[in-house]
């Protein structure tokens, strides 16, 4: 069974800025649990009523203070709009999740199907039934189907990057990245540098969200091409080679809108670091 009759129905989306408080508001006006959290017309989150409830309310924080980006799950699953109903069965008993956002063949939020849509759909209580039990049983972080899902993302985009920069291994490229995008993300303000992070497989945003808060204007080309020799050890001309490599590989993993918007923030000198079409 296609996924057409979920194309374009109930599905709501925000930006990562959107306040909690909108995001609630907006749940209760179309009557639906879940909000696909759209930047540069890419899904990166998920927000659900229940995340609202418990890490806004929960946490004693205030609705209109806090952003969907900072509450949301990221590496939300999707579906492309050639899937089945079949197939997002399989991915809700998998990854233990209710909800999974549509998209086209650009990445852009079509639709999304839930767990009730399978039981409207009368599929088989041998389908539906290990998506309940999968939703219930406990287990521990590093057991659960979204930190698999991130340690693997982690290795495909780090195998890809080792291609990408000819190096011999993946922890080397990926150690590589780090060094550029670090240097992107400290001489940015931290809004500028969230919209830059969110694209990001999850274990390298977790680290990128880690360094001080910017704009410092003591990163420039100069420091990063020297933390690239210093962190892997190359000589001075060889790092700088890295480096470019990196600017090059980035338009494969954040889209160009967003990198358009981020060159436009850098001094000119560091705008060598953002590549765009031509």
């Amino acid at each position: 069974m296609s996924l057409e009759a979920y194309i374009g129905r109930r599905l709501v989306a925000l930006s990562p800025h959107a306040t909690a408080n909108e995001g609630a508001r907006l749940l209760r006006a179309t009557h639906v649990g879940a909000i696909v959290v759209e930047d540069h017309d890419r899904a990166i989150g998920i927000v659900t009523d229940r995340d609202l409830a418990l890490r806004v309310l929960g946490r004693g924080l205030t609705p209109g203070r806090v952003s969907l980006g900072q509450v949301m799950t990221t590496d939300v699953a999707v579906l492309h709009d050639t899937g089945t109903v079949e197939e997002a069965a399989e991915l809700m008993r998998s990854l233990g999740v209710r909800r999974i956002p549509i998209v086209d063949r650009l990445e852009k939020p079509i639709g999304i199907i839930t767990l009730d849509d399978l039981l409207v759909a009368r599929l088989a209580f041998d389908v539906v039934s290990p998506i309940v039990q999968a939703q219930l049983e406990p287990r521990s972080g590093a057991e659960h189907p979204r930190h698999v899902r991130a340690v693997q993302a982690l290795h495909d985009f780090e195998v890809r990057l080792q291609g990408l920069l000819e190096v011999d291994e993946p922890s080397v490229a990926l150690e590589a990245f780090y060094v550029v995008a670090s240097g992107i993300v400290r001489r940015l303000t931290p809004a500028e540098a969230h919209d830059f992070i969110s694209q990001l497989p999850a274990l390298v945003r977790e680290r990128l969200y880690e360094l001080p808060p910017g704009p410092d204007r003591r990163i420039t080309l100069m420091s990063v091409d020297e933390d690239m020799a210093q962190m892997l050890r190359l000589p001075a001309e060889a790092a700088a080679g890295l480096v470019d490599k990196v600017a090059a590989a980035l338009p494969l993993f954040v889209s160009e809108g967003e990198l358009e918007d981020v060159r436009a923030h850098l001094p000119w000198r560091m705008r060598k670091l953002i590549r765009l079409a031509a």
